[in-house]
């Protein structure tokens, strides 16, 4: 357990030291060192992560049956295939998996936030990146589907899709993020609050109707319906949910007075609530709930200092950030959630063995 808050700490104090010695290129420098920290203390896990051994064991029958096996997506699947054509073994895609996802995430960071270390403190304190070390697949696609954010603000729409696709060879649920391109500049209103409220009234009686459906259309995830995942989270699960989009929805007036593009984060905070209610009535619905929290996250909460003034106001809203991920990483950290604890690194494995 203790790992995961020493790696807070030293991404802390290499931030203070980059700043300390007055060096040039500091932003791209501390993306840098948190890639490669993140990267390593994902990639090098052993038996880390709830689905771990479900994917070493999938690992064998995708080198056996080739790109198109039939469980998971073909850019998955290769990511395997390579690995193994390299010699890698299930512990390179672990390692690939890790340097893809947090590559992906640290470059929109280093593009987009105006307070880096803010936003890499909250991705791993507000548990996206644990949930990266279970949900490898899930956080494959969510990691290159945040790159659209790039396209929305560009309006390109066929760069945007472009990502959103390849983002889906990874994890199929990507592609939900391609009709949101056609929303995510609509304004938020009280009118728009109370279509939303009767449409999620409506919606959420017809989960089944809809997820039987889906699995009609593809049939590899029929087997969810009726087994162990067939049930819903409780009312704790939109806890974080709800503080991420009740924080931003707060501060909506002065976020866009400072930038018009922080409603892309204001539109994400509200869809991904939506979805999220959804996850209620059927678990796996919360495999697309990241694709709207984590860019609220990482780069929607750290806009929310710069509305406030310099100095002792701005410094306050940061502390309450980070007091605020510190206690949700060490309630998510204690209860184990996605099995990161106890964690086991390879190379003293490997030793051992």
């Amino acid at each position: 357990m203790a790992i995961y808050f020493f790696n807070l700490l030293s991404i802390i104090m290499f931030y203070l030291f980059v700043h300390m010695c007055h060096v040039k290129h500091k932003k791209i420098l501390f993306c840098i060192y948190s890639f490669i920290q993140l990267s390593l203390l994902s990639g090098l896990r052993y038996k880390v992560g709830t689905d771990f051994l479900s994917y070493a064991r999938h690992y064998e029958r995708i080198v056996e049956h080739g790109m198109f096996y039939f469980e998971f997506e073909p850019g998955f699947n290769l990511l395997n295939l390579f690995s193994h054509r390299m010699n890698f073994g299930f512990q390179g895609v672990v390692l690939l998996s890790a340097i893809i996802t947090v590559g992906c995430i640290m470059l929109v960071i280093y593009m987009y936030s105006d307070n880096p270390l803010l936003s890499v403190l909250l991705y791993c304190m507000l548990g996206f990146y644990n949930t990266s070390m279970n949900q490898i697949r899930t956080q494959l696609a969510v990691a290159i589907a945040l790159l659209s954010i790039r396209y929305i603000k560009r309006k390109n729409m066929a760069k945007y899709c472009l990502i959103i696709v390849i983002a889906s060879f990874f994890h199929v649920t990507a592609l939900v993020m391609i009709p949101v391109y056609f929303m995510i500049y609509w304004p938020l209103n009280v009118k728009k609050i109370m279509i939303t409220g009767i449409g999620i009234s409506s919606a959420l009686f017809l989960v089944r109707p809809i997820m039987e459906f889906s699995a009609k259309i593809y049939p590899r995830y029929s087997n969810y319906i009726n087994s162990a995942f067939d049930y819903g989270y409780g009312i704790q699960s939109l806890f974080l949910i709800i503080c991420l989009c009740l924080v931003i929805i707060l501060h909506k007036k002065y976020l866009l007075r400072r930038n018009k593009y922080n409603i892309i984060y204001i539109n994400y905070a509200v869809y991904g609530f939506i979805v999220s209610l959804f996850q209620l009535q059927f678990i796996l619905m919360d495999r697309f709930v990241p694709y709207f929290m984590l860019p609220c996250a990482v780069l929607g909460w750290p806009e929310i200092q710069t509305c406030y003034e310099r100095g002792i106001s701005r410094r306050g809203i940061n502390i309450l950030l980070l007091a605020f991920g510190f206690l949700y990483c060490s309630f998510i950290v204690y209860r184990n959630w996605n099995g990161v604890v106890p964690y086991q690194f390879i190379l003293t494995f490997l030793t051992l063995a």
